[in-house]
């Protein structure tokens, strides 16, 4: 069983490897995935392996068309961000807006298929995708809501000097 130190010094390293290979693309990108995914598992405490997680996330994210980008990715892309920021505040101002920005395309994007739901209404024995992304939506309106209390926590306390 490894300790405490070894189990940093093992996500460390996991982290680098990943953001090596990505950078000089040298593995596929589940590869990759999966280096970021080890590192977090690693060393789960650790702020900067769920952060660089979830830029992961999000680069892969950017690179598909709007209508593409699947709900899976966002709410992995929260999680990621909320994780780095309840184990800490070094990465809180690009986490955040980042964070806020993807619920709020997110609920864009819901209440665009709200609109056109309402136009072409369908049996009531299947439910529409517009209930589906609803219901999803207001799941990762309950994972925001937690992350941001806990990072006003944190900025809250950066400014006070919290022990």
């Amino acid at each position: 069983m490894l300790g405490e130190d070894d189990r940093m010094a093992c996500s460390k390293a996991k982290l680098l490897l990943a953001r090596y290979s990505e950078d000089s693309a040298i593995s596929e990108a589940n590869v990759i995935k999966q280096f970021y995914r080890d590192a977090c598992e690693m060393y789960k405490q650790w702020e900067d392996g769920h952060f660089h997680l979830a830029m992961y996330y999000d680069r892969l994210l950017s690179s598909m068309e709007k209508k593409e980008k699947p709900w899976e990715w966002i709410n992995h892309i929260v999680q990621s961000f909320g994780k780095s920021m309840q184990y800490g505040c070094r990465h809180v101002y690009q986490s955040m807006p980042r964070m806020l920005a993807l619920w709020l395309e997110f609920g864009t994007r819901v209440s665009e298929l709200a609109s056109k739901d309402d136009s072409t209404k369908q049996t009531k024995s299947k439910k529409t995708s517009y209930e589906v992304l609803r219901e999803k939506l207001l799941n990762l309106n309950g994972i925001i809501g937690m992350f941001t209390v806990i990072c006003l926590k944190m900025i809250y306390c950066t400014l006070v000097d919290c022990d």
